[in-house]
């Protein structure tokens, strides 16, 4: 799969193409609504999980860095770089704003905290169902 849960973007994600509101000519770099869309309004990935791809790039933890040439299983990017001015964490997912290419589930861009906004997500375990009774 391209995006997480499809290998069609338009059913799992909003991105420029598909963020056109019918009032203004779209223009370059710019998608309409200039906003996020609200959770859930697209298909969910195969964890259930919705806009794992597109509607809002989201900061991973690690820091942006070259990938070893050797096979890995979940990189972590590089280490964290001396000068405060270069360190820049991975985003992923891609945004309403970002082209079709930067929402699929390898794109890897960075942004510096300081800097650039990017969404995060909160996650916790979830109990066994027997735990729950």
């Amino acid at each position: 799969m391209n995006y997480s849960g499809s290998v069609n973007l338009d059913e799992v994600g909003w991105y420029i193409d598909n963020c056109e509101d019918g009032k203004e000519p779209a223009k370059v770099g710019y998608a309409k609504p200039n906003r996020a869309h609200n959770i859930g309004e697209k298909h969910p990935n195969d964890l259930g999980l919705y806009d794992m791809s597109g509607n809002a790039p989201e900061w991973c933890y690690d820091w942006y860095g070259e990938y070893s040439d050797e096979l890995q299983t979940n990189p972590t990017g590089g280490e964290m770089p001396e000068k405060k001015k270069e360190r820049y964490r991975v985003i992923r997912g891609g945004g309403w704003y970002s082209a079709e290419d930067g929402c699929r589930v390898t794109d890897r861009s960075k942004g510096h905290p300081e800097e650039d906004t990017a969404s995060f997500r909160v996650v916790r375990s979830v109990l066994p169902r027997d735990a729950a009774k």
